[in-house]
């Protein structure tokens, strides 16, 4: 039986997520989540599978 690894896109791990002037730690805004969530703002726990499914999201590259 062949395991298969699911991860759930966190924005954590999106390049769209941009840091603004007076946000809380943690706190980033999407241009993307603007139409979604209150004011763009995303979480490091907010699930970006809308985004996926849109095709907009933009994982962080890693050098494995």
């Amino acid at each position: 039986m062949r395991k298969y690894d699911v991860k759930i896109p966190y924005c954590a791990n999106c390049m769209r997520k941009t840091k603004k002037d007076g946000f809380e730690f943690g706190e980033y805004y999407c241009d993307v989540a603007v139409d979604i969530l209150p004011n763009g703002i995303v979480t490091p726990d907010t699930d970006g599978t809308h985004c996926v499914e849109l095709g907009v999201y933009m994982p962080v590259q890693s050098n494995q």
